[in-house]
């Protein structure tokens, strides 16, 4: 599915900015990061923009000490695999109930949830954890952190790829000295802003005529 996910990630180059994750799928988690991965193969995935984090300080990519995403994966998946730190793994908890350290700004609302409720009774088929993978560039490791409150890092391993990392960017137009780039949605807003208020005038101003 590389076409639709590239699409994605254009697409959401069009509102705020393109993010591509690449990778190998891990051996333990093959089937919990979606049904269309396969062990031992590589990856790419396109990355929510409320799910990115990254280093503010930096100007540009190449500046940047540390940047990251968040993803979701069954809590059986995570608890049982060995390359992550054992006693991390005793402590997590499904994501219903467990305190959230969300490094993307605090309680912000999501894009996902637009078409939903924010019911947090709202019950899954299977429990789910939140990580957060984090790749640091002068290091070349990445480590993976739960979204829980007060625990460690799951995992710290090298980055065996291509020296930019796991992530690649996509912007349309972008600014000196900002990392996040502007994008083709904010210079049609206001048009569309307008559009929308003439068009509701006309149809107060049709459904108010009459003809004597």
């Amino acid at each position: 599915n590389f076409g639709e996910n590239l699409s994605a990630a254009v697409l959401g180059a069009i509102f705020s900015m393109g993010i591509m994750k690449v990778g190998i799928t891990d051996e333990y988690l093959g089937e919990g990061s979606g049904f269309t991965k396969a062990v031992g193969q590589p990856y790419a995935d396109p990355v929510l923009f409320e799910d990115w984090v990254h280093d503010m300080n930096a100007r540009r990519p190449e500046e940047w000490d540390w940047c990251g995403n968040r993803y979701k994966l069954p809590l059986d998946m995570v608890v049982n695999n060995p390359n992550f730190d054992k006693a991390v793994r005793e402590k997590l908890q499904p994501r219903d109930v467990a305190g959230s350290d969300d490094l993307a700004g605090g309680n912000r609302s999501k894009t996902s949830r637009l078409s939903t409720d924010e019911d947090p009774t709202r019950e899954e088929y299977r429990e789910h954890v939140e990580l957060w993978d984090i790749w640091i560039p002068g290091e070349n490791v990445i480590v993976t952190l739960p979204s829980q409150d007060g625990l460690g890092p799951l995992q710290v391993r090298e980055w065996t790829g291509p020296k930019h990392g796991p992530y690649h960017i996509l912007g349309f137009t972008h600014v000196p000295g900002n990392l996040i780039p502007a994008a083709p949605s904010q210079g049609v807003y206001d048009i569309q802003d307008v559009m929308t208020k003439l068009f509701n005038q006309m149809s107060r101003q049709a459904l108010r005529q009459k003809t004597l």
